[in-house]
C-alpha cells in the first residue's frame, strides 16, 4: 500500500488494523489493555497487578520494607527466634509438718503431711512452679525409704493423685543401713505448667515410700537429741508468672 492510497483511506474513513503496521508502545498514551490481549507470561511477571495469589511467590524474599509496621494478631507457636519473655514472683508458699510416722509395709504412698501442702493457680501454660523439699528419714537397717511430692486438684490429696518427682520406693536409699543410722532427703526442681489447667488450683504435699514388708521405716525423725526443725519434713514453692 502506498502512502498516498494511505491518505486516501484516512480521509475517505477507510482505516483498519493493517494499515498501521509496528505501532511503537510510546504512541499507546491512554486506555486500557483487557487481560485477553496480554500474555500470560506477561501477566505473572508483572509487578503492578493486585490482588496477586501468595501461590505465585515462588521465589526471592520479601523486602522488610513491605511489610506493616504493627503485624497482624496470630498465634506465635510456630515461630523461631522469638524473646522467651519475662517472667515475675506470682506466689510463695510453704509449709512444714513435725508428726511422725513410720510403716512396716512396702507402699508407693504413704501420708506423711498430716493434711497440710502449698497451692498455685496457673496463670498461663507457660508459668513455672520451683519445689524444693526435705524429709529427715531413720531406715531402721533394711526397709529402704524415700519422699516426693503429690499433686491434687482436691485438698484431699491421696495415692490415687499425680506423683511429682517420683523415683521409687527406695529401694536403693538407706538400704542395709547401720542401726540408728539417720539421713535426710532434700531436691529443688522447676516443675512448667504446659500440661496444666489455667485458672485451676493445684494442691501439693511430700508423700512417702517405703521399699521392703516387714521392717519398720519412718519419716520426720523425732529421735532423742534431734532439735529445731530437723524433726519434721518442709515443702516450699514458688510461682513464676509468665509475662510474655
Amino acid at each position: 500500500m502506498t502512502k498516498a492510497r494511505d491518505l486516501a483511506n484516512i480521509i475517505s474513513g477507510w482505516f483498519d488494523a493493517t494499515d498501521i503496521p509496528n505501532l511503537d508502545t510510546s504512541k499507546i498514551t491512554s486506555g486500557t489493555f483487557a487481560d485477553a490481549r496480554m500474555p500470560s507470561t506477561v501477566l505473572n511477571s508483572n509487578v503492578d497487578l493486585t490482588n496477586l495469589s501468595a501461590t505465585n511467590l515462588t521465589s526471592g524474599t520479601i523486602p522488610d520494607a513491605r511489610f506493616p509496621a504493627t503485624l497482624p494478631a496470630i498465634s506465635g507457636a510456630n515461630l523461631t527466634g522469638i524473646s522467651a519473655g519475662t517472667y515475675s514472683i506470682h506466689a510463695i508458699d510453704t509449709y512444714y509438718e513435725s508428726s511422725s510416722y513410720q510403716t512396716p509395709t512396702a507402699t508407693d504412698y504413704y501420708d506423711i503431711a498430716n493434711g497440710q501442702y502449698v497451692q498455685f493457680t496457673p496463670t498461663n501454660t507457660n508459668d513455672l512452679i520451683q519445689f524444693s523439699y526435705t524429709c529427715p528419714l531413720d531406715p531402721y537397717s533394711t526397709s529402704g525409704l524415700n519422699t516426693y511430692l503429690m499433686m491434687s486438684t482436691s485438698t484431699s490429696i491421696g495415692s490415687g493423685d499425680t506423683k511429682l518427682d517420683y523415683d521409687g520406693r527406695g529401694q536403693g536409699l538407706f538400704v542395709n543401713a547401720p542401726a540408728n543410722a539417720r539421713g535426710t532427703k532434700s531436691k529443688t526442681f522447676i516443675m512448667p505448667c504446659t500440661s496444666l489447667t489455667v485458672g485451676t488450683t493445684y494442691y501439693v504435699e511430700q508423700a512417702g515410700s517405703s521399699a521392703a514388708n516387714g521392717n519398720y521405716g519412718g519419716w520426720n525423725n523425732k529421735h532423742t537429741g534431734h532439735t529445731g526443725d530437723f524433726r519434721g519434713h518442709h515443702v516450699s514453692m514458688i510461682h513464676f508468672k509468665y509475662n510474655g
